[in-house]
């Protein structure tokens, strides 16, 4: 392990972290949601996508102007699934297109479809994946979609759905994934049975070599659920390229920390995570979660007036949209492929 740190890396952990504090974060305004809330997924334009997990009432939504007009809220497609399951990932590619999976238990068919950009969301009769028990799902660049499965991730084309590589992790229950486009490293939430979650890093490949992807750091942020129990599917993963942000779902503490935010630094091994921010209610009336359920997803997307966070919040069906403080710009980081970031969100 290397422990020298240069000056400028110094200079730039002191300007993020001197503000760390999520009092800075203004809470703006909570949106009602169908029960069950859980995956966040936000477009170019800044239009919010959720799903839920509600058995028989399980549904994609959309919000076209989730900051001037919330409660304009649009059902794409509702579905019938059992009880106790639903959509579990969603995603978007710089088109527009919108990703999404989800679990209906060990015995069903797979839910994993691909829509067109809103506001007409056509349905991809093309994309047509042999995949069973997606969980989370993020674009690795516009050709390839990852999905986490038990305990697999899973490469995908994202016009055909064929698999085209399948990489074993020895995670059980993972969650959620999210990849990082500065040094192309995927991120996977797990949880499971009887010992503490985490968040394993997969590094080594790329969009064009995604066979080269091997587990390399796990767990590469410890202790991020107390075990597999109630709301077991709200592991949420969402990483913002401009600040090399990981938002993470943690439900360990007190009361519950419900959504972390940590500054990612270097590539595979090497990598780091520093803990920047813990949200669990900025304002009256604002508690994340509960002790049986909790803070599910997150999301930031930039607005031409300010950026702001979403976060789901699965236990009182709303979502929270804070707005960002003005955060010191960061540079470019050393290490890794670079990437335009436009086609990532």
């Amino acid at each position: 392990m290397k422990y020298f740190v240069s000056l400028l890396s110094l200079l730039v952990l002191f300007a993020v972290s001197s503000w760390a504090d999520p009092a800075d974060f203004t809470f703006e305004r909570s949106i009602p949601t169908a029960p069950g809330l859980y995956p966040l997924a936000v477009d170019s334009n800044g239009g919010l996508y959720f799903g839920n997990i509600r058995g028989a009432s399980t549904a994609l939504y959309y919000i076209a102007d989730p900051v001037n007009d919330a409660t304009n809220i649009y059902m794409i497609e509702e579905f019938n699934m059992t009880a106790g399951r639903g959509i579990t990932g969603v995603d978007v590619d710089s088109a527009d297109n919108v990703y999404f999976t989800a679990d209906d238990g060990p015995d069903f068919p797979v839910l994993f479809k691909k829509y067109g950009p809103a506001p007409t969301f056509v349905p991809s009769a093309a994309f047509v994946p042999s995949a069973t028990r997606q969980q989370g799902v993020a674009m690795i660049g516009d050709g390839v979609i990852v999905g986490t499965k038990f305990p697999e991730a899973v490469f995908f084309d994202s016009t055909t759905g064929a698999t085209l590589h399948t990489t074993v992790t020895n995670a059980m229950y993972q969650r959620d994934v999210a990849y990082n486009p500065h040094t192309q490293d995927i991120y996977i939430h797990r949880s499971g049975m009887n010992y503490p979650g985490s968040v394993v890093l997969l590094s080594g490949g790329s969009p064009a070599n995604v066979a080269g992807y091997v587990l390399s750091v796990s767990p590469f942020i410890s202790n991020t659920r107390p075990s597999h129990s109630t709301g077991s599917y709200t592991n949420g993963l969402f990483f913002y390229p401009k600040y090399d942000w990981l938002l993470v779902n943690n439900n360990v503490g007190s009361p519950n920390r419900a959504i972390q935010i940590y500054r990612v630094a270097g590539q595979g091994a090497s990598a780091q995570a520093n803990l920047l921010y813990e949200f669990d209610g900025l304002a009256s009336g604002t508690a994340i979660g509960s002790t049986t359920s909790f803070g599910a997803d997150a999301a930031v997307h930039e607005y031409p007036d300010a950026e702001r966070l979403f976060i789901s919040d699965n236990y009182r069906n709303r979502i929270l949209v804070y707005r960002l403080p003005e955060i010191p710009a960061t540079p470019t980081p050393s290490s890794g492929v670079q990437e335009s970031l436009h086609n990532y969100r």
